[in-house]
């Protein structure tokens, strides 16, 4: 008996093994306690059975404890092998789990059902595409089966999922192929990906940033730069000028305490961009002409204070809509500090020119037949507030600390809070470089923004 029961622990680990490779410890359940000193006491020169010592080998590769519980205890296991049967039915499989192999037909099933109705419309796309693809059906028997132990092993077209083998996985409620938080997109589907994010009209770091969120296929980062190298919108949008200087300045503390604001124009219609120091929440007011008055601007402004708040300190370049005595009066009376950058020396306001360019940039491409496509535009800015900033938290997590839904496929997982890292952690592993370098140089903390 004794043999029997670790015969049984050996192959219970042996066909778990995806799910307990790697973990410093787990438990094994029996209630046969004549085996526990096996495998928890015995060390293998001291086992003389062949038998047992040839199970106790296949087990070594795994780090558990055995623990003996009562058989009228062992409820779970004890039903399950009441009525055991050689070959499953498909009735079972859906039944009692997801099943070693699922069929397609079974994958299909389960699309239609109820997980329909409730299923996001942009992943819904997702779906039919990755059923007729033969790579993402061969990567879902290969996940479902397990990896083998060497990549040659593999077909060719799954080789380059081999580096993220380990965070592949079959989400239990929609049935999709996922890389930890981030859906696997068809190859049919990858260029319609591409697209939605050349909306941004930003460079390839900014786009790679906002797909490693929620989106995942091999040599992804590769097509989105050769996406941005060959568009023509984008290659004619990139800045032609150095970098600004940087400047030291008191940081902002939280979102919205301070926030900086300039005014833009193209093609005769000016536009007020405010930016949120602490997050780079940008906020973007159009005019209907280049005539912009301090009233329009007041008008803008609380509105922006009406849905934000009210900010600490606001900066602007000391244009004549902010100088004049109408807009003082109005941040007087709202309990807002006026800041003036230097005269005739933008940098010093650089945070809102920088947002100025990158909201110029998405006003360029929503200019379509000759008028503004406030939609398009909208869509593009969603992009922008959901892309992380120089690698740490978007201005949407700084704000809502998650991300928002926007226009690309973005699986549940990676709206949950086990897969979402906190705001303040990346926004420190920004900083540490820049506070690093500070006190080595000059001994007193500093920050910088452009």
């Amino acid at each position: 008996m004794i043999e029997l029961e670790c015969l049984a622990a050996a192959w219970a680990m042996i066909k778990c093994r995806q799910f307990l490779e790697g973990l410093t410890t787990f438990c094994l359940v029996t209630d046969h306690k004549p085996l526990i000193p096996i495998p928890n006491e015995y060390s293998l020169d001291k086992i003389d059975n062949p038998r047992l010592l040839r199970l106790r080998l296949k087990m070594q590769r795994f780090a558990f404890t055995a623990q003996w519980v009562p058989g009228k205890l062992n409820t779970g296991s004890d039903a399950l092998s009441r009525a055991p049967v050689d070959q499953a039915m498909t009735t079972d499989e859906l039944a009692e789990g997801p099943p070693a192999r699922i069929s397609r037909t079974s994958i299909a099933g389960i699309i239609e059902g109820s997980d329909r109705e409730t299923l996001d419309p942009i992943l819904a796309k997702i779906q039919p595409a990755a059923m007729t693809d033969p790579v993402m059906l061969r990567l879902r028997d290969t996940v479902l089966a397990g990896f083998p132990n060497d990549k040659c092993n593999l077909p060719l077209s799954l080789r380059p999922f081999w580096t993220v083998r380990d965070r592949l996985a079959i989400d239990d409620t929609d049935g999709m192929v996922v890389v930890g938080s981030r859906v696997v997109i068809p190859k049919a589907l990858q260029q319609n990906v591409l697209n939605e994010l050349l909306k941004m009209q930003q460079g390839a770091s900014k786009l790679r940033q906002r797909a490693r969120l929620s989106v995942y296929w091999p040599h992804m980062d590769v097509d989105i730069e050769n996406a941005v190298r060959t568009s023509d919108d984008c290659v004619s949008r990139l800045p032609s000028l150095p970098n600004e200087p940087l400047r030291p300045h008191a940081p902002a503390t939280r979102p919205f305490e301070q926030v900086h604001a300039d005014l833009g124009e193209w093609r005769g219609r000016q536009f007020l961009v405010i930016v949120d120091q602490y997050s780079g929440w940008p906020h973007v007011t159009m005019f209907r002409d280049c005539h912009t008055t301090a009233r329009r601007v007041i008008d803008a402004v609380r509105a922006f204070f009406t849905a934000a708040g009210v900010p600490v300190k606001f900066w602007s370049d000391g244009g004549p809509q902010f100088i004049a005595a109408e807009f003082r009066k109005f941040v007087q009376d709202w309990g807002v500090s006026a800041g003036i950058s230097s005269p005739h020396y933008p940098q010093s306001n650089g945070i809102a020119e920088a947002g100025v360019k990158a909201m110029k940039q998405l006003i360029k491409a929503s200019w379509k037949s000759g008028s503004f496509d406030q939609d398009t535009f909208d869509r593009a800015l969603l992009l922008f507030r959901n892309a992380p900033r120089a690698g740490a938290a978007s201005p949407a997590q700084l704000i809502f600390n998650r991300p928002m839904r926007d226009s690309l496929p973005a699986h549940r997982r990676s709206f949950a809070p086990e897969w979402q890292r906190s705001a303040d952690t990346m926004k420190n592993e920004r900083d540490e470089p820049r506070r690093s370098k500070s006190n080595t140089s000059t001994g007193q903390p500093t920050s910088y923004h452009r």
